[in-house]
């Protein structure tokens, strides 16, 4: 029987802790946020409530961490990919490989 070692390719890419796709979908989000932060501070710079600007800014935090736990969470939930072969799954080690050479 032949098998096709993929080493490495068993897990997704990590970044910070979730993976590539909420890493990216986290940073977009984070970009929307701080546009919305700015923009309030604007308005608060322009004659508008500190206050209000404050509280907003608070609210913007904790949505900010509430989305990372929750992105955070979700990568871990993915399952990792294994490679099947006629309903065996299969799943080669550096130690394994070492034993073929």
């Amino acid at each position: 029987m032949k098998f096709k070692v993929r080493k490495g390719l068993e897990t997704d890419l990590k970044i910070k802790g979730m993976t590539a796709k909420y890493f990216y979908a986290y940073c977009g989000i984070g970009g929307g946020l701080t546009i919305i932060g700015l923009v309030s501070f604007m308005g608060a710079v322009h004659g508008g409530s500190f206050i209000g600007f404050v509280g907003l800014l608070v609210i913007l935090g904790i949505v900010f961490v509430i989305v990372r736990v929750v992105f955070m969470n979700m990568s871990r939930t993915d399952k990792l990919r294994k490679y099947k072969n006629d309903r065996k799954i299969i799943i080669v080690s550096n130690r394994d490989i070492l034993r073929w050479k």
